[in-house]
């Protein structure tokens, strides 16, 4: 079965600003929620450019502060005018981490997976292999495009952030196309 990916125009949205805080780390970013549940929310975010960057899951028990930003309208004119206003969003039936991490796992894209709590400052980045209730099992890829040649288990309730479809993943997402090309 194939993932399954839906458009959203990001123009016909309220953007929210999200401060998040996991222990000592404090982050920031603006998007568009598109799902939640009582332990993790799901944002099409935008980059400091005002283009789509893809897709931010994070713990919901982390967030800080959540508002409209006041530069709502803004950010739906200027995505308007550049025509990037839609994103493509995981199209799911139910929603949790491990529906999220199957999604992934079919879409066969890379994701930056962050654990704050366990590991302060570092991140994975990889290719999710396989979804259990009590772990995930990611094909690491270091900066330089070479992948691990075992993979990593994390255990699910570290994991406070997972990135993915934005630039950055996206660039490994593309590497890997021409590698099995």
């Amino acid at each position: 079965m194939r993932a399954r990916w839906s458009e959203l125009d990001l123009s016909k949205e309220r953007f929210v600003r999200v401060r998040r805080r996991v222990g000592g780390f404090e982050d920031r970013f603006s998007g568009v929620l598109v799902a939640s549940t009582p332990d993790w929310r799901l944002y099409a975010t935008i980059s400091d450019y005002i283009v789509p960057d893809g897709v931010q899951l994070v713990r919901t028990r982390d967030i800080a502060d959540e508002f409209e930003s006041p530069r709502s309208a803004f950010y739906s004119r200027v995505l308007k005018a550049k025509g990037a206003h839609l994103a493509y969003v995981p199209k799911i039936a139910s929603f949790s981490l491990q529906d999220f991490c199957i999604w992934m796992m079919r879409a066969g894209v890379h994701g930056v997976f962050h654990y704050e709590e366990a590991r302060p400052g570092e991140v994975r980045v990889g290719l999710i292999r396989l979804v259990s209730a009590a772990s995930i099992a990611v094909l690491c890829v270091d900066p330089f495009g070479v992948y691990d040649e075992e993979q990593t288990i994390f255990i699910c309730p570290e994991l406070t952030r997972i990135d993915c479809l934005g630039e950055y993943e996206r660039s490994f997402d593309l590497l890997q196309e021409k590698q099995t090309a």
